[in-house]
């Protein structure tokens, strides 16, 4: 069973979020006008980063669940190119941990935490 991000830990932060999608382009290294190019792969690996704005008497708790579920597929409400169009909001995907987490103080009470996520593809 996949591991689900609890709702009672930080959320992913929408305005520190990105993915990005890897097309898989191919191109000849022959330099013309219109060089040929290919696709690598039909299903593009996807790597989302995003912040969690931490409280610092939560960081143990959460650093304990990402160290323990974190590196292995999980489920967490995120928006990537999977999203419903009809949604505009987050949705479930499942993700897992491919990057060291990186924190920074926001106030003394508050960590943000960054790191880095490899999206599971669809279709597996």
């Amino acid at each position: 069973m996949i591991p689900v991000y609890p709702h009672t830990l930080p959320q992913i932060r929408v305005a520190e979020y990105e993915f990005i999608p890897d097309m898989g382009l191919v191109r000849s290294v022959i330099a013309t006008l219109s060089p040929r190019q290919r696709r690598g792969y039909k299903q593009e690996p996807t790597v989302i980063g995003g912040s969690f704005a931490v409280a610092v008497n939560d960081m143990f708790t959460w650093q304990k669940w990402m160290q323990h579920n974190g590196f292995t597929w999980f489920q967490i409400d995120v928006v990537s190119q999977l999203t419903p169009a009809d949604t505009h909001k987050c949705s479930v995907h499942v993700l897992r941990l491919i990057s060291n987490i990186v924190c920074a103080p926001i106030s003394n009470k508050v960590l943000n935490v960054e790191c880095s996520f490899e999206l599971y593809p669809k279709g597996l």
